[in-house]
């Protein structure tokens, strides 16, 4: 049930016995939020040497390996780096 007394919303609970509420004074905060920041992504692109060229004229392709993975170097799925997948081969 709620009373307003002096413009004070107050509140009283009853069931045996009615307890007395004030809002005027709330209780103060057990806890608080706190960085909030968002997390760095731990994934992040570890690449390879280029592979030598295949050949000495006429346009080859070297390649290197890219890979997607924490500091463990385990690789896992390109969606867990930022950006999109890389292009393979170098022209």
């Amino acid at each position: 049930m709620f009373t307003s007394i002096n413009g004070q919303m107050k509140e009283y609970k009853c069931g045996y016995t009615c307890i007395f509420i004030s809002t005027a004074h709330p209780a103060p905060n057990a806890w608080r939020s706190c960085n909030e920041q968002p997390c760095p992504n731990p994934y992040k692109w570890f690449v390879g040497p280029w592979s030598e060229c295949p050949v000495t004229c006429g346009g080859g392709i070297m390649t290197r390996n890219v890979t997607c993975a924490k500091e463990d170097l385990i690789p896992t799925s390109y969606e867990m780096c930022d950006g999109k997948p890389p292009r393979f081969g170098k022209l």
